[in-house]
Parts: structure tokens; C-alpha cells; sequence
């Protein structure tokens, strides 16, 4: 930072518009598009699979559910990372 920089403040066009000149602006909104789908399909695949293997669970057919749901979980952790 040289000393002009230091003694002058952005001015109110940069602080708004500056935003739009970054290349991580754009990684970040491409990130928010792809996950909010994504997180609408986990939530929908997954409550009703847990729902299912909960009510189960008396019956012992509900843990093997719960046992597939947690695998499924794990999968879509590593596709996360």
C-alpha cells in the first residue's frame, strides 16, 4: 500500500461496483447456485429415509434402513468435499 492509497479512501463507486471486478465474486456465486439444488435433493432423499427407519425400529426392519440411510449419508459427505 503506498501512501496516496493510505491518505485516500476508496470512493463510493469502488466499495458498490469494485465487488464485481473479482474473480472469486463469481467462484462464490457459482458455489451458492450448484449448492441449493444439492441441498434440496439431500434434504428430500434423506427425512423421508430416516422418517421411514425410525417408525421402523420397533420392527426390526428399521435399523437396516437406518444402518442404509447412514451409508447414503456418508456418500454424499464425500461428494461435498
Amino acid at each position: 500500500m503506498t501512501a496516496a492509497n493510505a491518505i485516500t479512501p476508496p470512493n463510493a463507486i469502488d466499495k458498490i461496483f469494485g465487488v464485481l471486478a473479482e474473480p472469486s465474486t463469481y467462484k462464490r456465486l457459482l458455489f451458492l447456485v450448484v449448492g441449493f439444488p444439492l441441498g434440496i435433493f439431500y434434504f428430500a432423499s434423506m427425512t423421508p429415509l430416516l422418517a421411514v427407519g425410525v417408525g421402523l425400529t420397533p420392527i426390526v426392519v428399521g435399523i437396516g434402513i437406518l444402518a442404509i440411510a447412514l451409508w447414503i449419508v456418508s456418500l454424499y459427505a464425500v461428494l461435498e468435499r
